[in-house]
């Protein structure tokens, strides 16, 4: 077994993955998706990390449910942080306070933007062979994401911080020990599956 680590952002990416390639929730769970190995395995993974994450319900997780099972002092770096930011903008009225709720608005509204970014930026994923009309396309495509990519990691880090505010990393050996992560490598699945 490896030394590989997993962090909420990891957790977030696979999520997003799983979501891209079933987007259908009513299909989310083991016995629907068996007779697909990548999908199958992918939402066996997200259970262990949700458990190992504390992230609740994997169907809820879009809303934020988790958030509200929580403390608000768990993320007062987060709100802190905002305030700061916030300064330059708009004023904080005197001894205004967040709330979980709000901070649950914050990530789902936050994952909802993250979702259409990677709408765009996947718009031509998957493209493996075109005439020079469509590779121009693509091309140009390419030249900007390559630009922009990076962009997208401030709303990454807040994700990943409301997903877990103490930057929890968990190794691959834990997980699969007490979180029953499947010991399976998808690269090796997906190629299996095409």
């Amino acid at each position: 077994m490896n030394n590989e680590t997993y962090t909420a952002k990891d957790v977030l990416d696979l999520y997003l993955e799983f979501e891209g390639m079933q987007p259908e929730q009513d299909t989310w769970d083991e016995g629907s998706l068996q007779d697909n190995p990548p999908r199958f395995y992918r939402l066996k993974a997200l259970g262990s990390l949700f458990r190992a994450f504390e992230l609740g319900d994997i169907k809820e997780f879009a809303v934020g449910t988790f958030v509200l099972k929580r403390k608000i002092g768990d993320y007062s770096a987060l709100i802190k942080h905002m305030k700061s930011e916030l300064k330059t903008v708009t004023k904080f009225r005197k001894g205004e306070q967040l709330t979980l709720n709000e901070i649950a608005f914050l990530f789902k509204r936050l994952l909802e933007y993250r979702r259409r970014w990677d709408d765009v930026t996947g718009f031509s994923s998957g493209l493996n062979a075109c005439s020079a009309k469509y590779r121009y396309a693509f091309y140009k495509i390419n030249q900007v994401k390559t630009e922009i990519q990076d962009k997208i990691s401030p709303i990454n880090d807040i994700l990943s911080f409301i997903m877990s505010p103490v930057e929890k990393a968990i190794s691959k050996e834990e997980l699969v020990n007490q979180f029953d992560y499947p010991d399976e490598d998808l690269s090796d699945i997906d190629d299996e599956w095409i």
